[in-house]
């Protein structure tokens, strides 16, 4: 078992004020592990020797499921579902509490080539969807002066560098 504070200025709700949390840590064997709890949970699970299934949630609209194929350690091929948003704070923003948000959700398919143990490159394609903009002012997913952007294929590379 574990408890904790979160308090965040970016947060989607009740951004700067502390979020009381906790969670249960489970791990019976190497090919499983969860952690369940509020403000996120994960879920990891091996059925097979080179498959996996991941499993992210944090509240509260951040969400990545995938299932990542390895057959060795230096790569890996995934493809899933990512729920993510992105905030700023305006500059000259009428209300402190008003935030500008970035929503999208991704279907994706993907290789992961590790150059070294702790550094990455990650090359994806697939479909986003549900994307917009939004000034929101508290606890809502669309706020006023929402800018609706299409559906559409995306392609991405990025380095990933772990620690």
């Amino acid at each position: 078992w574990f408890v904790g504070v979160n308090a965040s200025t970016n947060s989607q709700v009740l951004a700067g004020l502390p979020i009381p949390g906790g969670g249960y840590f489970y791990h019976p064997n190497d090919e499983f592990q969860a952690i369940m709890g509020f403000p996120f949970s994960v879920f990891s699970w091996k059925p097979a020797k080179d498959w996996q299934m991941q499993y992210v949630w944090a509240f509260l609209t951040t969400m990545h499921a995938r299932t990542v194929y390895q057959p060795s350690s230096r790569w890996q091929a995934y493809s899933g579902f990512d729920w993510t948003n992105e905030n700023w704070r305006l500059s000259q923003r009428v209300n402190e509490d008003s935030h500008f948000f970035y929503y999208e959700k991704r279907l994706v398919t993907g290789m992961v080539w590790w150059v070294q143990p702790n550094v990455g490159l990650d090359v994806a394609t697939g479909w986003a969807f549900d994307r917009y903009f939004s000034e929101i002012d508290g606890f809502e997913l669309k706020g006023i002066d929402t800018v609706e952007i299409d559906n559409g294929i995306f392609v991405s590379a990025r380095i990933d560098v772990r620690f």
